[in-house]
């Protein structure tokens, strides 16, 4: 895709700058272009967060479970 230097400019891209698009969900004539760093953020905090869900999420002892481990003979 070529961008008119003007418009590069207008919008403070500088080489090697890499960016990803979208269409708008609210126009689609629209482009959305987010860089690249952006979305790496977005998806490694979206990460994080998945991962304190599922260590957050780990199932307790039922009672039943506990019981048992409680009564074996400490040796």
């Amino acid at each position: 895709m070529k961008l008119p230097t003007k418009l590069a400019k207008s919008l403070h891209l500088k080489p090697g700058d890499e960016f990803y698009w979208r269409h708008s969900d609210d126009d689609p004539d629209i482009l959305l272009f987010v860089p690249a760093e952006v979305l790496e953020r977005r998806y490694t905090h979206g990460e994080h967060a998945e991962r304190a869900v599922r260590t957050s999420a780990d199932p307790l002892p039922n009672s039943e479970e506990q019981t048992a481990h409680d009564q074996r003979p400490s040796g």
